[in-house]
């Protein structure tokens, strides 16, 4: 859970508060920026700068799982 916190792109510090504050990936995109901003205390821009790193792996796990199916069913 908190491993895939760990592979984000964003100085470790931040990982360490998400890390204390539960948070994983999943959850930094369901409460967004503001809510993020709020439960960690920090400026929106930096809640800002977590989320676009939680939504960037993502689409980066996406689109690997996708590549994998693809190559199976060929």
């Amino acid at each position: 859970m908190n491993s895939s916190i760990e592979e984000l792109e964003i100085a470790s510090g931040l990982k360490k508060m998400l890390i204390d504050a539960g948070f994983t990936v999943d959850s930094i995109l369901h409460y967004g920026i503001d809510e993020i901003s709020t439960i960690l205390g920090i400026e929106l821009y930096v809640a800002k700068i977590i989320f676009i790193a939680a939504k960037n792996f993502q689409l980066t796990k996406q689109r690997s799982s996708f590549l994998r199916d693809s190559v199976v069913a060929a």
